[in-house]
């Protein structure tokens, strides 16, 4: 079930949804060893590495599009991802399962 049809957002993934509604950017950088990593880019600071099955499930679930450019690919919030953050429905045992760490980083992100 997808996230805004009811299915729990990770607290990972709902806070890259909201920073990603509030203007930053999610990126997929590759490097010239094909390496992929995950970057949320705020719009001030740093940008904060996000954790690639974070975005897969997000992806997965119709909330986030990419543009697939190379080397980075940016990731765009879909009118799902929108409504899965108004929504407030969850069903159980749907949830992300990403790390606090990632989450408190995302916090701070925002």
């Amino acid at each position: 079930m997808s996230a805004a049809g009811g299915a729990r957002l990770s607290a990972t993934g709902r806070l890259v949804l909201l920073a990603m509604a509030g203007g930053a950017t999610l990126k997929m950088h590759r490097t010239l060893d094909g390496e992929k990593r995950c970057l949320l880019h705020p719009l001030d600071g740093a940008p904060v590495e996000i954790e690639r099955t974070t975005v897969e499930r997000l992806k997965r679930r119709g909330l986030i599009l990419a543009n697939m450019k190379f080397p980075a690919a940016t990731y765009l919030l879909t009118e799902s991802g929108v409504a899965a953050l108004g929504s407030g429905r969850e069903a159980p045992g749907t949830e992300d399962r990403t790390s606090e760490d990632n989450a408190e980083v995302v916090a701070s992100a925002g």
